[in-house]
């Protein structure tokens, strides 16, 4: 009928963050599921979601409604890669829509979202002027599809995942800003003689901006893109390829080998006009999948600044705990 869930994870963006995730079924109407999820300490959020199942049809078709706070705190970066800038993306949104679950692998849902957004910088120099405090409601339509075919969703072995999600504002007579954002990525697993393992990834993301201050293109971490520090590969426009080498020493311990490239960047927010060249990072691993989450130490080397390729840095990721 019901089931409590705890957890917690470590990463050196956020630091400690807990979770707590209550699951009940059956609750007023027979077969309805209510999913509620907190997260605290290093970030605030705030989930809830009731859908119905449907139990007619050869594959599951539900209606769902939801609730999603945040107050998650960001950063922005100048074009020599200083921070110049510290804010909290905060936001309330209600939502309702529809989903299908094709053999348990192939996701399709589509939404239609409220979003009440409340940003606004705590330390800001005169240079971050174009980040100020934003306040607006916006009415959003989401689509997103995702296929799953890992074997694991912690230590990959072989199989594939690709997601594409695609959103967009409503223009309104209340509403000062208007977005579209869409995301493409995929990631493909195989292992050779049982003990290498090869990992391909890639992303492509657009998102038009018209005073909106919260709706841009990540590639944060060190799964996603390593030599870079979070919340500097941002923009309204890229695309990344990734290639990991991952030798499994001993069981659920991993040795890993990475190389990234950013290219067709663009950030018409915060530096309009500018093309820069491709970046490129690269980076070593350790990653052990204990009992209680997987822990991964990585060390990445690349640019300091997506505009300026010359100055280089080291950046050093841990993170301890399952993704959530």
């Amino acid at each position: 009928m019901s089931k409590l869930r705890i957890g917690a994870r470590y990463d050196t963006r956020h630091g400690l963050v807990g979770a707590l995730n209550l699951q009940m079924t059956n609750i007023l109407i027979p077969g309805l599921r209510i999913d509620n999820e907190a997260q605290f300490i290093g970030l605030n959020r705030f989930m809830s979601r009731a859908f119905y199942p449907s139990r007619t049809l050869d594959f599951p078709l539900y209606p769902f409604i939801r609730f999603d706070y945040k107050r998650i705190p960001a950063y922005v970066y100048d074009t020599d890669g200083d921070r110049i800038a510290s804010y909290l993306d905060r936001s309330t949104t209600l939502g309702m829509g529809a989903g299908i679950l094709y053999k348990n692998y192939w996701n399709i849902e589509t939404r239609f979202d409220r979003e009440f957004v409340n940003v606004h910088p705590d330390i800001a120099s005169d240079e971050s002027i174009r980040f100020t405090t934003w306040k607006d409601r916006l009415w959003e339509v989401h689509l997103n599809s995702d296929i799953d075919r890992l074997d694991d969703a912690f230590a990959p072995h072989k199989g594939m995942l690709l997601h594409i999600g695609y959103e967009e504002s409503i223009k309104t007579l209340k509403a000062r800003s208007r977005y579209s954002r869409l995301e493409i990525y995929g990631d493909w697993y195989h292992t050779i003689w049982k003990k290498h393992i090869i990992r391909l990834y890639g992303f492509f993301g657009e998102s038009q901006i018209e005073g909106v201050a919260n709706k841009f293109l990540y590639q944060n971490g060190p799964d996603r893109f390593i030599g870079a520090d979070y919340d500097q590969v941002v923009g309204t426009r890229m695309s990344v390829l990734r290639f990991d080498y991952a030798f499994e020493f001993r069981k659920n311990a991993f040795l890993k080998v990475i190389v990234n490239t950013l290219f067709n960047f663009q950030n018409e927010y915060m530096a309009p006009g500018i093309r820069p060249e491709p970046m490129t990072g690269y980076g070593f691993a350790v990653k052990y999948v204990s009992p209680v989450g997987p822990i991964q130490l990585a060390l990445g080397h690349g640019s300091r600044s997506v505009y300026k390729s010359v100055v280089k840095q080291g950046i050093l990721y841990l993170t301890a705990g399952y993704n959530f």
